[in-house]
């Protein structure tokens, strides 16, 4: 992907009044986005062509809108062409990181930024992440191999107990 980044000084002004800044460095969109006044409705962003994907907009964290923060925009980074782009996640974990992000603006709505897994819980790659601990009520943490160990498959709580089922058949009828 051949990206460049953008920002707009007030997205309160309108299209028609506002100024779009370009920068082919993510390094120097954030200095330029630093450098605009704090109490201005800013978004910072990447191109790619003629498609844009905010990534960093200032907003107001509270219905009246007064105490402004710089929150990541989340509605398109999961959308074509930009998911599992790695280009356009390192730049936006690179101004997360540099702005101090500590909420996404998704859908309109804003919710605390995820935490960071654990490192044992992180996956290297694409498909499901690997279980490597369960939690199993009133002992912890398990990894699979003690699972096994302590609650082995033929007396474990999923296998069926020998004997009549204690449920009652469908195809009964009662007198």
């Amino acid at each position: 992907m051949n990206l460049s980044f953008y920002t707009i000084d007030d997205l309160r002004l309108g299209p028609n009044l506002w100024t779009e800044t370009r920068f082919d460095a993510v390094q120097d969109i954030l200095t330029h986005h630093r450098n605009l006044p704090g109490d201005t409705v800013k978004e910072l962003g990447l191109m790619n062509g003629a498609r844009k994907l905010p990534l960093i907009r200032r907003a107001g964290l509270s219905p009246g809108g007064q105490d402004l923060e710089d929150v990541l925009v989340t509605d398109c980074l999961a959308q074509p062409p930009w998911r599992g782009a790695s280009e356009v996640l390192a730049a936006a974990r690179k101004c997360v990181s540099a702005l101090k992000v500590r909420c996404c603006l998704d859908h309109d709505r804003l919710v605390p930024k995820p935490a960071e897994l654990p490192e044992e819980l992180r996956q290297g790659g694409f498909g499901p992440p690997v279980v490597r601990r369960a939690y199993i009520a009133a002992t912890g943490w398990l990894s699979p191999t003690e699972l096994k160990r302590r609650f082995p498959e033929e007396r474990g709580a999923w296998s069926p107990a020998p004997g009549p089922s204690p449920l009652p058949n469908k195809n009964m009828r009662r007198n």
